[in-house]
């Protein structure tokens, strides 16, 4: 299956890549790598992510390592990542 990112979730990517590499470089690069191949493997099976109800219609959330990911499922079944927030946020503001 798809999978595609948001704006928003490739600016996430991108603050998480600026943040680790304060401490890591090396590690900055490879570790939004895991979480963008974490998100592809999802995208297989969707709907095993964890479903909220919103007020802007139903999303998916599922946690890779200390973030969690937010997805919508479209209608033709690919998955679209909306944002990818770590988890010690309240993230239930990004819903």
């Amino acid at each position: 299956m798809v999978c595609d990112f948001s704006s928003a979730a490739l600016r996430d990517l991108e603050d998480i890549v600026h943040y680790i590499e304060a401490d890591n470089p090396a590690r900055a690069v490879s570790f939004v790598n895991e979480i963008i191949e974490a998100c592809r493997q999802r995208a297989a099976f969707p709907r095993l992510s964890r479903h909220r109800e919103t007020l802007a219609g139903a999303v998916y959330t599922f946690p890779f390592r200390n973030y969690v990911v937010i997805h919508r499922i479209r209608s033709d079944g690919s998955m679209l990542v909306l944002r990818v927030v770590h988890a010690a946020r309240d993230f239930d503001r990004f819903l």
